[in-house]
């Protein structure tokens, strides 16, 4: 499904499937995503903004340069998730699975949670962050 560039605002997607879904560019600000499925979709620069994505599915989704800035993740899946460049500033990450998603310094996280993102991470290539999961080694007692 193609849907790049399309301005989606104000439309209740609550519990929709969109994997695999190309939704670049699209403007979803302030839209209802709770329960939505998007794994695998492709929101790189799309506007997220104050959008509701709690308990949504976003693992594996390439969310490079999306503004999730204010955002609601409460609960959501983001394993995997493409988070470089992204804006997640004052974004709700109440119990959001991190675990195997990238990012970059160029990833904007609320000032609390970017210390602990820090030390739950990897380089996994130059100037890429990969969040640990379970298995790999702790070494902080914080859970992102």
């Amino acid at each position: 499904m193609d849907l790049t560039r399309v301005d989606l605002r104000g439309v209740n997607l609550r519990a929709a499937f969109l994997g695999n879904a190309n939704l670049s560019h699209t403007d979803l600000s302030g839209v209802k995503l709770s329960g939505a499925r998007l794994m695998r979709a492709v929101l790189a620069g799309a506007d997220l903004s104050r959008a509701r994505l709690s308990r949504a599915s976003l693992r594996d989704a390439r969310l490079a340069g999306a503004k999730l800035a204010r955002a609601v993740l409460t609960g959501a899946d983001l394993r995997g998730a493409d988070l470089t460049d992204a804006d997640l500033t004052d974004a709700d990450l109440t119990d959001t699975d991190l675990a195997g998603a990238t990012w970059d310094w160029m990833t904007h996280w609320s000032a609390e949670l970017k210390p602990i993102v820090r030390e739950q991470s990897d380089e996994v290539r130059p100037g890429i962050y990969q969040v640990r999961d379970g298995s790999a080694p702790d070494r902080s007692n914080v859970w992102v």
